[in-house]
């Protein structure tokens, strides 16, 4: 039988007439069974189906044994024999024949989701219902976090799915918890046709009617929280998932606590949410033609294709780990990187450097390296035994904004004629060699592009999405001129980045989130992300016992507080709500050398700071990193793929922090990491259930090896 329709009654006697003419029409036309559930009514209802029910083998009348519209949904489903199901107001009118369409579908994992006319009692049409956008656009969980639903009317779905997530529990909403379990448990496909009629009757309160009022608003408020706070009981969502039920309460909790527009635009309400909130609690008078304009704007969204659909797919999509991997060796590569330290504290550039001494030692290379006055040459060259053929530039200048001006003008000068740079003419002699690639490391390098050099052969790496983080410096820095500076780059950035990569081999960034960014809206095709080259295993550690056991109750933060970022990150979490009443509770280390005066400002801030300056090997820093109760993010401003992330996600203790400090990471909140929003998300995080913690610590190791060695160097060799 290819699909069962439940429909429960009660004092339906004078309303379910139009439905048994339906059903009557289509009766011999298709395969289906109905199943009427009369939930104890006190006038005719039960005789009149009785009667219809009369020498019809598809249909099925039964008296709910409890009570209620929950029970006898889940009764209906429970006796049922369909591949689909769809439930079916008594007072609504439904036309089978989208029944011929199902068999395309029937894989047991599509739900069908489609239109509605809204009727009122004299069948005139009030509007069209179209499912939410937000349907197709939203991942999971911002359609849990923003409780997005469609009327249990517009459903048709697997049972084979369903029996994984009924029977529904006893909420008043049942629209919302099936919306987030179909939307959890199976494809959804869009059928635009208006199979149904909703009859919307006089005190129903569905978003469409048009003479809506504060009353109906608070009774709606109040059941979405009740049904809410039972839902997050549900043994059917992981933790995360109930974190995010727990959090799409505040929506409901801010309109039934009358909270004026400054408090909601202040809350940690999505953007949207908070829009509809005002809409919702101070103009409903005009609510209705906002919900019609809504429903137009459904409407045009599902005209276009589905390939922009899940925006988020690429993001979500987990690389597979893998132990065999190609070594990188036989090619012929020139690499070139603008402004670099030796010894340096930058963790990238040390990254760059192990890459570039992995590689020289299998493949054929000339290296050009644009040195910094500090730039130790002989110590550089004693440290990575394999780069020998390189030649170190320091006759430029080491600021990245000024030397790429000065590149722009040599080029232009250069290709002029009025004067011929030898850097310039040797690379594009190279290029001639078809055999060698060029990998050029830093954005500030991108007047090199304007040279007369095959872009099929060159790889351009950039360290992040830099309009993606410029645009945050400018709101971050210390005075006007530096806020100025960065604007300028943005600018700069956001007509470069669109157009010049586009001609080039590939445009490598760290961020999966970065090159999702520039693929979708900068429309840069060639885009490939692949993380930092970390040569840190797990196996590689030192797994004997180390001193580190006085540090079981403390919160390591982590990175170089002496950063800006890391401190704003510092002055951030200082602001965080609740933080003077719970951090005197707490011991947090900051690992580093620091100087007294900075030392002094965080001894201002925290109540209890220690400083651990002594230098930790890395046989023994993920031993440090697990010793530890909590290990702690404050980065105010997100710079890509951070190593210091990629450790932790290694290590055996929980991690927590600000959402900037994980960008490029497919990480979640109470799934892999608990993410800070006030300072109580920590409270709650160092006092977690064993169980739970454990949980997310394993996710988080799980996530690690996205980033393992093996899966870099195959990466590599791939666009090599």
């Amino acid at each position: 039988m290819i699909i069962s329709f439940i429909s429960p009654i009660y004092n339906e006697e004078n309303l379910i007439n139009n439905l048994l003419k339906k059903i009557e029409f289509f009766y011999n036309d298709y395969d289906f069974e109905w199943i009427f559930i009369d939930d104890h009514s006190t006038d005719k209802s039960y005789e009149i189906l009785e009667n219809f029910a009369k020498n019809k083998d598809k249909i099925r009348l039964i008296k709910n044994p409890g009570r209620g519209k929950i029970d006898s949904v889940n009764e209906g489903l429970r006796i049922s024999n369909g591949s689909f199901i769809k439930f079916v107001a008594g007072d609504d009118e439904v036309d089978l024949s989208f029944i011929k369409l199902l068999h395309e579908y029937n894989d047991g994992k599509t739900s069908i989701v489609h239109n509605g006319k809204i009727v009122d009692e004299n069948n005139k049409t009030l509007g069209n219902y179209i499912p939410p956008y937000q349907l197709f656009n939203y991942d999971l969980d911002s359609y849990i976090l923003n409780n997005i639903s469609c009327p249990s009317w517009c459903w048709i779905f697997p049972r084979e799915q369903a029996k994984k997530f009924f029977p529904i529990p006893k909420c008043e909403y049942e629209d919302l918890y099936l919306s987030f379990c179909l939307k959890k448990f199976t494809k959804v496909h869009y059928l635009k046709d208006f199979f149904y009629k909703f009859k919307q009757n006089r005190g129903q309160t569905f978003g469409n009617i048009l003479k809506f009022d504060d009353k109906i608003g608070i009774y709606r408020s109040k059941r979405s929280l009740k049904s809410l706070s039972i839902m997050k009981n549900s043994k059917i969502f992981n933790l995360r998932e109930k974190y995010l039920l727990s959090k799409s309460r505040l929506y409901f909790i801010l309109y039934l606590k009358k909270k004026n527009i400054l408090q909601v635009f202040k809350s940690e309400l999505p953007f949207q949410r908070k829009l509809k909130l005002i809409i919702f609690r101070y103009f409903f008078r005009f609510y209705g033609i906002f919900q019609i304009i809504k429903y137009q704007y459904d409407n045009i969204y599902h005209f276009f294709p589905r390939s922009n659909l899940d925006k988020n797919k690429d993001i979500e999509k987990n690389s597979s780990f893998k132990e065999d991997f190609k070594e990188i060796k036989n090619k012929k590569i020139i690499f070139l990187k603008t402004c670099v330290s030796f010894p340096s504290s930058d963790g990238l550039t040390n990254q760059y450097y192990d890459f570039l001494d992995y590689f020289c030692s299998k493949n054929e290379y000339k290296g050009f390296l644009f040195c910094k006055k500090d730039f130790k040459i002989d110590d550089f060259l004693n440290r990575y035994k394999n780069i020998k053929n390189i030649k170190f530039i320091n006759d430029y200048p080491d600021k990245f904004s000024i030397l790429t001006i000065k590149l722009i003008i040599q080029v232009i000068i250069h290709k002029l004629r009025i004067k011929k740079n030898k850097l310039f003419s040797d690379l594009e002699v190279l290029s001639k060699d078809s055999a060698f690639k060029f990998y050029f490391h830093d954005i500030s390098l991108y007047p090199l592009l304007l040279l007369n050099i095959n872009k099929k052969k060159i790889i351009f790496s950039i360290t992040d999405f830099q309009v993606n983080r410029l645009f945050k410096l400018i709101f971050i820095s210390k005075g006007i001129f530096n806020s100025l500076y960065y604007f300028l780059g943005f600018l700069h950035c956001l007509v470069i980045e669109p157009f010049i990569f586009k001609k080039i081999n590939t445009l490598h960034v760290y961020s999966q989130k970065d090159e999702f960014y520039l693929k979708n809206y900068f429309f840069c095709k060639n885009t490939v992300s692949i993380p930092n080259f970390n040569l840190t295993k797990r196996s590689d550690i030192n797994e004997e016992k180390n001193n580190f056991s006085s540090n079981k109750n403390k919160i390591l933060i982590m990175g170089d507080l002496s950063q800006s970022e890391l401190f704003d990150g510092v002055i951030k979490l200082k602001n965080t709500k609740y933080f003077s009443k719970f951090q005197k509770k707490y011991t947090f280390v900051a690992k580093g050398k620091y100087s007294l005066e900075l030392k002094l400002e965080l001894n201002k801030i925290f109540s209890n700071i220690e400083f651990n300056e002594y230098w930790i090997d890395n046989k023994n820093y993920l031993n440090y990193l697990d010793s530890f109760k909590l290990l702690l993010f404050v980065d105010s401003i997100d710079f890509g793929l951070s190593n210091r992330v990629a450790d932790a996600l290694k290590s055996k203790s929980l991690i927590a922090g600000f959402e900037t400090a994980f960008t490029g990471y497919n990480l979640k909140n109470f799934q892999h990491i608990i993410l800070i929003n006030n300072f109580y998300d920590l409270v709650y995080a160092t006092n977690l259930k064993n169980i739970n913690k454990q949980l997310l610590i394993e996710n988080a190791n799980k996530v690690s090896k996205e980033y393992n060695l093996s899966i870099v160097k195959d990466k590599w060799n791939s666009i090599l």
